[in-house]
């Protein structure tokens, strides 16, 4: 019987911590809800001040432009590159196009030659195909 009592003392004790636990976690939860809530209040208030000082910032920024007096108003119209000239530079750049690609060729053939290898495309490959690209 006293064995009894006891068992059901200590249940009704662990019961009772138990209970008191789970009222603390949702005491702590709520809590921390509440801060949340707070947090995201704040950061939407942050975010429409910011929002307001753009807009005004934009809208005094538009009227000043308004307010500035236009000094150049009568701009003559580009320069019209005649089609011959447009031409020239055309294959004039062509060419040092190809000459740059050829001059970055060598040191490829150098280090492929002398190395077996390049840095950044590895190791040589098939000498036919390579000779057919450089050609």
């Amino acid at each position: 019987m006293q064995e009894k009592a006891k068992r059901e003392d200590e249940q009704s004790r662990r019961n009772a911590e138990m209970q008191i636990r789970k009222e603390e976690i949702l005491l702590k939860l709520e809590e921390k809800k509440q801060k949340m809530k707070k947090v995201r209040e704040e950061k939407k208030e942050k975010q429409k001040k910011e929002e307001n000082k753009l807009g005004e910032e934009s809208s005094r920024i538009m009227l000043e432009k308004e307010d500035k007096v236009s000094l150049v108003q009568n701009l003559p119209p580009p320069r019209q590159i005649s089609p011959n000239i447009r031409d020239f530079h055309m294959k004039k750049r062509k060419l040092f196009e190809k000459k740059k690609r050829k001059l970055i060729s060598i040191p490829d053939q150098f280090l492929y030659d002398v190395y077996g290898s390049h840095p950044s495309k590895g190791p040589i490959p098939n000498y036919k195909e390579y000779s057919m690209m450089f050609s």
